[in-house]
């Protein structure tokens, strides 16, 4: 097998020459560009199209992860495990600012929308993925394209015969991670016998317990299960697709852990003898993120051989030392962290074939994407010497994003003799809105009001905290593209 032609399997014999055919379906193949799409041998600037069975498989926290090693000059790691975590580092082609981090992630387009999140796309509804690397391909956004573009294009319903198509899929995975090693550190019985190695130094610290405090803050196993169920069907005119995904993630570490259910439909529709072409996209998700307070640091420099528990203790937990640590399994079991939020995405796309002037297509795109999450933390009273005094705190707080798009676009598409000709113009606009507000308190009567009724704590406020946001932002652009092909 080789790029660009077609693979041969053939039973293998001494002096065999083998010479390879190419592959003219590859440059036939159809890949997306802003604002529309050519055949790879059109293809001026640099692009690279993925489909969907050449995607990585395995566990995916964001469908970025599908293209991980598939396209040249697109660098994409991840350096945490962390369920709760579903960002990936990605530059195309390097850095094109002197900054890192956010400002050289490129622009995401999904079916046909400007965005920043992504994660609320099920891997499994992905069709393809097309990156645009250089600035040629890219230039139809403007300044949101210098850092590169990532078109994603989900998958629709297929076919228009006269009897109705119905099919069925289903796509799943179930994994299993545990902690590999331990750390390292010295266990119970060694530090006891570092006391003979120091001559005396470390007599004296024997607490009498065996204590893996690694072990004592994470699952034996985390289990990650996803299923992914879809119908698809066509009659006529009218072609549509519905999914519904659900994945449980859960983490190394104790209460750590991601829940998320994803809602999906994608509608085509032929309307007046086929002059007008509707879309419809819809999708919805739900999700939970549980976060761990363990503190893994400190557990690899706490003496192994202190007890987690003691009975005499009023809340149930050794107090390990004087210097000022705490006892992470404590505070591990008396701190509650969690974010729900749920994300909408709902697009319309109507086509005008101009029959009169062939080649030619109006087209207007409207679509709307909401979310919003609700972050709540409770921290109870703790005995630890660095905790000693202090009081349970709580703390809770909203977001809500809205993204507004409208689109006008004019197609043309003309072929004579030798010559071909694909333009695309139009005008966007896009307006951004951000709202949020924020309250803690701490010294609550009672543990069980903790973020459920922030006011209830502290009777002198004098450690209540509010506060509250709101902006927003627009951005109109008109754009045009001509590209001309000669034989």
């Amino acid at each position: 097998s080789y790029m660009g032609f077609q693979a041969q399997t053939l039973a293998a014999k001494d002096g065999m020459v083998v010479k390879l055919e190419e592959d003219t379906y590859v440059l036939q193949e159809v890949v997306a560009i802003g604002y529309g799409s050519q055949k790879k041998k059109e293809v001026t600037g640099s692009v690279a199209s993925v489909k969907a069975e050449d995607f990585n498989a395995g566990i995916k926290s964001n469908p970025v992860g599908l293209l991980q090693g598939k396209v040249a000059g697109l660098n994409i790691s991840r350096t945490t495990s962390d369920p709760t975590s579903t960002t990936y580092n990605i530059q195309i082609r390097g850095f094109s600012t002197l900054g890192q981090g956010t400002g050289s992630a490129p622009l995401y387009i999904v079916d046909g929308v400007p965005t920043s999140n992504i994660d609320n796309i099920a891997p499994d509804e992905i069709a393809s993925m097309d990156v645009l690397k250089d600035g040629s391909a890219a230039a139809i956004y403007g300044t949101r394209g210098t850092n590169g573009v990532i078109l994603i294009t989900t998958k629709r319903g297929e076919g228009n015969s006269d009897k109705a198509e119905t099919q069925l899929e289903y796509a799943g995975y179930m994994s299993v991670s545990w902690i590999n090693s331990r750390v390292g550190m010295a266990n119970a019985e060694e530090f006891r016998n570092l006391s003979t190695y120091t001559g005396g130094l470390l007599s004296g610290i024997d607490h009498g317990a065996t204590t893996d405090w690694t072990k004592a803050l994470s699952r034996d196993a985390a289990i990650t299960h996803n299923h992914n169920v879809a119908i698809s069907g066509s009659h006529k005119n009218f072609s549509y697709r519905a999914s519904i995904n659900y994945k449980d993630a859960e983490g190394i570490a104790i209460n750590n852990g991601r829940n998320e259910i994803t809602a999906k439909l994608a509608a085509d529709q032929k309307c007046l003898n086929g002059w007008l072409k509707l879309q419809y996209d819809i999708s919805y998700m739900h999700y939970r993120n549980d976060y761990s307070s363990a503190d893994y640091t400190l557990a690899a420099q706490l003496n192994p051989t202190m007890p987690i528990y003691d009975e005499k203790s009023p809340n149930g937990y050794y107090l390990v030392s004087n210097s000022g640590q705490s006892n992470p399994v404590e505070r591990l079991y008396n701190t509650e962290s969690y974010q729900d939020g749920n994300f909408f995405r709902g697009s319309i796309k109507a086509t005008v074939d101009i029959k009169s002037l062939p080649g030619l297509k109006v087209n207007a795109f409207a679509a709307i994407e909401e979310g919003d999450n609700r972050s709540y933390s409770y921290t109870g009273e703790l005995l630890s010497p660095n905790s000693i005094g202090s009081s349970d705190w709580a703390n809770r707080q909203y977001d809500m994003g809205l993204n507004q798009l409208y689109e006008a676009t004019i197609d043309y598409v003309g072929q004579w003799n030798e010559h071909s000709l694909v333009a695309v113009a139009g005008f966007s606009y896009q307006h951004f809105m951000n709202d949020g507000l924020n309250a803690s308190n701490k010294g609550f009567v009672m543990p069980s009001l903790k973020y459920y009724s922030i006011g209830e704590g502290d009777a002198s406020k004098d450690n209540l905290s509010v506060g509250s946001w709101r902006n927003s932002h627009a951005l109109a652009a008109g754009f045009a593209r001509v590209n001309y092909n000669y034989d």
